[in-house]
């Protein structure tokens, strides 16, 4: 077979031909081919006589090739052109470019990479609460060919999970809030510019907190906060504590990307008008909006599971130690969205004992009333939190503790174990 010069080989069993001709033999068992050609080779050789392996070489050998041919041409259309585009997708990664909030032509190269392998399915919580079809593998598949509905797009938790568990490292997200952006409605010139100047801030410091809506709506956090900044000796700016403007978040989540940007400044320059140095929140989903959109040069923007461990760290915070056994929940936005899952077991250990569900830290569960999901409904959202609060029972803690105000009242409506607010264990403490 070495001293052959021929463009085209077609090999059954121990004979090989080039073109036709037919050059020597191969003994059994030995030359090239993989498992299967080489075995269907030798069978076809031990079974039909040579005049017919030689009459049916080149109908086969066409055959094959228009098969390959069919098999490129299709290529574009079909699953397997993540063969071709995940590798210039690394280079693309490794150049520093990303999917950003704005649709772009670099999201084709995403959504052609993904090969649906339904590794995504199994994280998806919707899955567990019945609810089938939309999963990140469903979703790259209908944008990429076009057929992209609300329904589809609309119902996620943006969680973070099947992003973490996907092989390829698709943004997934970003890609859903890019094609909810492409239907949003445009900013007028006079939408949401009552926000504009707006300012119900109280008091002065160089520490301001932003409670957020969802802390508002949950006013033992705001008053537990309260207690904390009183003992720490911490003269706050309170920019929302009687209502205010919205970090804007929950508009971007939703495709309203113009419209989130107005709430956006409007916050900015509240924050710089009254100097401030250190933004703490006890909302994670604020707290990732103000680190990733608000660019705030000279202010320090921590969640308040970080800050009170900063005060507890300095002596400003002296929390009694007891023997209650807590079961800590990592909030999406927080963990997987923030990074933060140190702080908050740093203080809860100051305070009691942890133990630790089975799906934590990067895997933890959603709570399922995430502001990103704009399709699901309330029993949806009831049966993956009953779920959550099944698994942090299964620790056999006595309380379970998050550090987010919509995951509480998810969580507590979903079990029997009492919820707190990491702040709401501390100011008991202290």
């Amino acid at each position: 077979a070495e001293s052959m010069t021929s463009a085209v080989v077609w090999r059954f069993g121990g004979i090989v031909w080039a073109l036709g001709e037919e050059h020597h033999l191969i003994p059994p068992g030995t030359g090239c081919g993989s498992f299967l050609t080489h075995t269907t080779g030798e069978l076809l050789a031990a079974v039909l006589p040579d005049n017919l392996l030689r009459a049916g070489e080149l109908p086969c050998w066409w055959l094959y090739s228009i098969a390959l041919g069919v098999f490129f041409v299709a290529l574009p259309f079909s699953r397997y052109m993540h063969i071709f585009t995940e590798i210039p997708l690394i280079f693309l990664r490794n150049a520093g470019l990303r999917s950003g909030e704005r649709p772009s032509s670099y999201d084709r190269f995403q959504t052609d990479a993904c090969s649906r392998c339904g590794i995504c399915i199994d994280p998806c919580q919707l899955q567990r609460a019945g609810i089938h079809g939309v999963q990140a593998v469903y979703f790259l598949r209908d944008r990429r060919y076009g057929k992209l509905t609300d329904a589809v797009a609309d119902n996620c938790l943006m969680c973070g999970r099947c992003e973490r568990a996907c092989p390829v490292g698709i943004e997934q997200n970003t890609l859903r809030l890019n094609s909810r952006q492409q239907r949003a409605v445009p900013v007028g010139n006079n939408r949401y510019g009552y926000a504009q100047g707006v300012d119900r801030s109280q008091g002065e410091g160089r520490v301001g907190y932003f409670a957020g809506c969802m802390t508002l709506l949950t006013p033992k956090i705001l008053h537990a906060m309260e207690r904390i900044f009183e003992a720490a000796g911490e003269p706050v700016w309170w920019a929302d504590k009687d209502g205010g403007v919205c970090c804007g978040r929950p508009l971007k989540l939703s495709g309203e990307i113009d419209a989130a940007r107005v709430m956006m400044e409007s916050n900015r320059e509240l924050f710089r008008k009254h100097g401030i140095t250190t933004l703490v929140t006890s909302c994670p989903i604020c707290l990732r909006v103000f680190r990733e959109d608000y660019d705030l040069p000279g202010i320090e923007v921590l969640h308040h599971s970080e800050y009170i461990e900063r005060l507890i760290a300095a002596g400003r915070l002296k929390p009694q130690t007891g023997g209650t056994v807590y079961t800590y929940h990592d909030p999406c936005e927080l963990g997987r969205g923030c990074g933060v899952y140190d702080a908050p077991r740093g203080v809860i250990g100051r305070i009691g004992r942890l133990t630790e569900p089975e799906e934590t830290r990067e895997n933890a569960l959603c709570c399922g009333s995430s502001v990103a999901n704009l399709a699901i409904d309330d029993d949806g959202q009831r049966r993956i939190g009953e779920s959550v609060a099944a698994s942090l029972a299964a620790t056999g803690a006595e309380a379970v503790v998050t550090a987010c105000p919509l995951c509480k009242k998810a969580i507590a409506r979903g079990g029997s174990l009492p919820v707190y607010d990491l702040s709401e264990i501390v100011a008991k403490a202290l």
